[in-house]
């Protein structure tokens, strides 16, 4: 078993949602042991956070998409790891996403593949866990 990293499936399901730049957009309310990720681009605000936030309709790419974290351990250039996780779910024919910062990486896949997803990452040696952590402040 490959136990050098370790993967979390966040649970419950995460929304996608697109505004052009010029949009006056509210950011969403955040809980400490949710993910949600704002990416300002050029033309574009690419938002993924819990599917129960409000969000525009007419924005949201779908509400059906599952997080699975990369937590460590992580050093820098670990940017293999996420090579290695994407590859194997993508093999499985999994559509998936990513999302990166600096202490992390995020894979983004749609709630239906979620079974071949983890079973491709469980082939491939790597042990899922579901992320439900408490978070000191």
């Amino acid at each position: 078993m490959n136990t050098a990293l370790r993967f979390y499936l966040y649970p419950g399901m995460y929304q996608i949602a697109t505004f052009a730049r010029d949009h006056n957009f509210a950011m969403p309310r955040v809980e400490l042991d949710e993910f949600i990720s704002v990416t300002y681009e050029p033309e574009n605000i690419l938002v993924i956070c819990p599917a129960d936030r409000e969000i525009p309709k007419q924005q949201v790419r779908g509400k059906d998409w599952r997080i699975l974290q990369i937590r460590g351990p992580y050093q820098e250039g670990g940017s293999d790891a996420l090579r290695q996780a994407f590859e194997a779910i993508q093999t499985s024919g999994v559509h998936a996403m990513t999302s990166s910062n600096f202490e992390t990486d995020f894979l983004v896949f749609r709630d239906a593949q979620t079974e071949q997803a983890l079973s491709a990452m469980q082939s491939t040696g790597y042990a899922i866990e579901t992320a439900k952590r408490s978070v000191a402040i």
